[in-house]
């Protein structure tokens, strides 16, 4: 864990314990916030990706862990083998960004969504 070693000795034990005591309140509202987060960025893309089979728009799921104290990872992942090109073009197709555009179109809200656990 990553801490401030304002005094050394039992004063740095004592800042990390409040660190950690800060965090455990937190996680359960982190974990939700996270998790909503990026439910309404896979929503956006799904709403955003091109359909022609619907197989791209169908495989987009969502992921989420927490390594450790301190992390939080959320993913949103289109598993098919083409999303790549469909998002960033090829040599002969021009490029339809749908994850891009569904995560700077909900960026604001979930930062917003963030700040209000923080204060």
């Amino acid at each position: 864990m990553n801490y401030y070693d304002l005094n050394p000795g039992q004063g740095r034990i004592k800042w990390q314990w409040h660190i950690e005591e800060f965090l455990l309140k937190l996680e359960p509202k982190i974990t939700d916030a996270l998790e909503d987060s990026i439910e309404m960025m896979a929503d956006s893309a799904k709403d955003k990706a091109p359909v022609k089979t619907g197989r791209l728009k169908n495989s987009i799921y969502t992921e989420s862990f927490h390594p450790d104290k301190c992390s939080w990872v959320g993913r949103v992942i289109s598993p098919v083998p083409y999303t790549q090109c469909v998002e960033f073009g090829t040599r002969k197709r021009s490029a339809k960004p749908f994850m891009r555009q569904a995560f700077r179109g909900t960026w604001s809200k979930v930062m917003a969504r963030f700040r209000g656990i923080i204060g």
